[in-house]
Parts: C-alpha cells; structure tokens; sequence
C-alpha cells in the first residue's frame, strides 16, 4: 500500500493537461485539483498516525485502504473539476491514515535487528518506486487508454488489499484514549498550511503575498498545538515525544532527504526540459536511473546499519547525497547528460541508505501504544521536507538566475546554484548528525551496543508516560 500511496502524489502530474482538456478546468482550479492529495496526505499524516494507536493498526488500514479505493472510484467517474477535487482530497485523507498503519505492522512484525532493517529498506523501496513509477505510468496511460484509468486501475488493487489484510494482519486493540479534538485541528491546519504556503512561494515566487499568508498562520497555529497539548488529558503529540532523540533525530534527517532530493529532482527535471532541450517523456526515462538507485541503495542499507550503526548510516548516505548535489552543480554547468546520470545515481543511492538508516532509527523506541504516532510524525517530516525543499531550491534558481528576461546560460547559472545549496544543507545535516554520534559514542558506557540511542530514550518514554 506504500507504493500506492506514494505513487498517488506523482501519477497526475503528466495527466494533468488531459485532465484540464477533458473536464474544461481553469487554471486554478487545475492546481487545486494537483494540490489536494499532497495537502491532505501531509496535513494529517500526524493525526492519522495517532488514530493507529487509539483504534488499532489493522481497522485503520482497512478504513484507509477502502477510503482511497472509494476516492479513486470517484476520480475515475469525476463528471467535473469540483467531484475530481474531492475524490483527490479523500485519497489523501485515507493515505494519511492507511500509511502509518502500514508501517505499524511493520514494526509489530519485525523487531528491531537486522530482519526490521531489511524490511524498512523494502518499505522505502516501495516508496521511491511508487514516486518514481507515478510519473512514467501517468504518462503511459494516459496516452493509452486516457486518464482516468489510471484512478479505475487503483479499484481493484484496493480491493485485493483489503481482502487480503483481513486475513494477514492481527488485531489488537486500540489504546481507546479520547480524541484531542483541537489538537488534531491545530496540527492538520498547521502542516497543511505550511505545505500550501512553501508551495505557492515555489510557484510564484518570495514576492507572493498569497505565499506568506498561510505560512504566517502556520506559525501562529504552531505555537497555539504547543501550547494547547500541555494542557489536555490525551495530547495527540504528547510533548515528552520531542524530548525522545532517537525520533527527533530520524525525523529531521528525513525532512532534509527530502528537502534535497525532491527540490534538486523538480530543478534537474527543469534542466533536462529548459536548457537541454529535452521531452518531457525523456525526462521521466531519465529519471528511471534514480529509482533503480535507490532501489539498490535500500538493498544495501540494511548490511551499512548492521556495520556502521544508524546514526553513522545515515551520516554516510547524507554525505553520498552532498557529493549527488556537487555533481549536479557540475553536470548544469557543462550541460552534460552523462555527468547529471551519475549525480542521479548517487543521489539515489544515498538516499536509499540515510532513508532506511533514519527510518530505523525513529522508530526504534517505539512500542504497540505509539508506533503509528512515530510513523505520522517521521512520514510527515518528509512531506514537509519535499514542499520546502522544492520552494526553497525553485528560489535559489530564481536568485541565482537574476531578474527576468533570463538568458538560458543565466537559467543555468541559478539552477547550478540550487545544486550547489541542497549539497549544503545535506553536507551541514551530515557533519552535525556525525559530531553528535561521536560526542554521544565517547560519553556512552562501553557495554552498550554502538549505534543504538534506544536504551536512554526508551528510559525517557517510560518515564514519561508514567508521570505525563
């Protein structure tokens, strides 16, 4: 269901154009329609983690898993742009809740070790393929047998899922704490602003007044979640969670995995179409050497953890993936295909490695009462991640590029210098995340094993779910 989900963030964004034609949509309404499912799959990815723990995993996969089958029924038979916007919404909606489900079970399967490592590297497979895969399968099938197949196709999947669930996974029950009803609204408006806001900058530029707005609020709700999850009996975050540094730490590094790759993936596709010349169709075969990379880098992360630890893993692919960015910068500024083949490679490669590496260690303190509150938190990191990302570095082209009309050398220019950002912020995330593995290794009893955080913060958790 990962790659289901996953790949329903990317699948209409070839379509889109036979969407437009097909329903008469204007332009704003066309990008709603391209917004919704990300906006709603991160804004409640947190609260969708929550309701795993207070129902059980297996009825919220099932519920999820027959929401987005329902969605997609209603998006395949949209008469008009407004249905197709809210089957787009409802989609979202079931994956915020159906992945951190998924991913539960996954960690009610396999305990921490290398078995866990091996299937979190197929868990991110199953990601980076669905991504990768919505692209060329939105393409394919659209052009063969129209758009809309490519929701109807999802119906039958669904369907297989859900029957086989019922009978693969266990049931157990739910915490059955109260829902934190305000808490849920604070944090769901919260993200979704956010994303909806670095989006827009992304698309019209740090000018935008209609960009500022929801990232203002967003702030302000923030503060307001924070405060208010201090005071309620069940918080849906409780605030002991973001003194447990196993998940502080895994969260963060996926937010800027995605913040790099997804941003450089969105500026390398605009170099291969503005300044190479090349399809839009060829562009996304191009991008085919990228998931097959990190399809590879997920293979081999579970022996780099076993050898290196997490925290050194994830120090490693972050590093892999600052050399990608070097490359890139290299590859625009020769306008050579081959040199930015391997910036893919080795971008894809390290991010399968620091992927599987931050997932383990995120969630390697969780138990049965919080694995999909850890799940929503670690997957919203890196839904976040992908819209700043993507804001931030379009930015950096539109500053390096310098003031319209831009010839294509100074197109060039600024897209060589987002490369040349992300490979900073990947580069400055590594050297930290490696000084703080070694400060913690050096001040750490030897008997304890290398790599593993998790006796102290499972110390910290019982502690305070005890007295909070």
């Amino acid at each position: 269901m990962q790659f289901v989900d996953v790949l329903g963030v990317t699948v209409l964004v070839v379509a889109l154009p036979a969407v437009q034609r097909d329903l008469v949509l204007d332009p704003a309404t066309l990008s709603w329609v391209a917004a919704a499912y990300p906006l709603f799959f991160g804004g409640l990815l947190i609260v969708g983690g929550r309701v795993v723990d207070t129902y059980g995993r297996r009825a919220v996969f099932l519920g999820g898993t027959l929401v987005v089958t329902a969605a997609s029924a209603v998006c395949a038979l949209a008469p008009h742009g407004a249905v197709l916007l809210a089957g787009r919404a409802l989609q979202g909606i079931g994956a915020a809740v159906a992945v951190p489900a998924a991913l539960a079970v996954l960690l009610a399967v396999f305990p921490p070790g290398p078995r866990r490592d091996r299937a979190l590297g197929a868990w991110t497979l199953s990601g980076a393929l669905g991504g990768a895969a919505g692209f060329v399968l939105g393409g394919l099938v659209t052009e063969a047998v129209g758009w809309r197949w490519l929701f109807a196709a999802l119906v039958p999947l669904g369907v297989a899922v859900v029957l086989f669930a019922r009978r693969a996974i266990e049931a157990p029950k739910g915490t059955g704490t109260r829902p934190d009803v305000v808490g849920a609204l604070l944090a769901t408006a919260t993200v979704i602003l956010l994303i909806l806001g670095f989006t827009r900058l992304g698309e019209h530029g740090l000018a935008d007044w209609t960009a500022w707005l929801p990232l203002m609020s967003s702030a302000s709700l923030g503060v307001a979640f924070l405060a208010v999850e201090r005071t309620v009996r069940d918080p849906l975050v409780p605030p002991w969670v973001w003194s447990v540094g196993s998940l502080t730490l895994g969260g963060v590094v996926a937010l800027v995995l995605t913040f790099v790759t997804s941003g450089a993936n969105v500026v390398g596709t605009l170099f291969l179409q503005q300044v190479l010349g090349r399809s839009a169709g060829m562009s996304g075969a191009v991008f085919l050497a990228f998931s097959v990379a990190v399809a590879l880098g997920s293979a081999v992360a579970a022996t780099a953890v076993g050898r290196l630890g997490r925290e050194w893993a994830m120090a490693a692919g972050l590093i892999v993936v600052a050399a990608a960015m070097t490359v890139g910068a290299a590859a625009v500024d020769r306008r050579a295909l081959v040199l930015f083949l391997v910036s893919l490679v080795l971008s894809g490669m390290g991010l399968g490695v620091a992927s599987v590496a931050s997932t383990a260690h995120g969630t390697s303190t969780a138990t049965d009462g919080n694995s999909g509150l850890y799940s929503g938190v670690l997957n919203a990191a890196a839904q976040i991640g992908t819209a700043v990302g993507i804001a931030v570095l379009l930015a950096g082209v539109a500053i390096g590029a310098g003031p319209p009309p831009r010839s294509l050398d100074a197109t060039a220019h600024g897209q060589a210098v987002a490369y040349l950002l992300a490979g900073a912020v990947a580069l400055f995330t590594a050297v930290t995340v490696a000084l703080s593995t070694g400060r913690r290794r050096r001040h750490r009893p030897a008997a304890r094993r290398p790599g593993d955080g998790a006796g102290e913060a499972a110390v910290d958790i019982d502690r305070h779910e005890r007295h909070g």
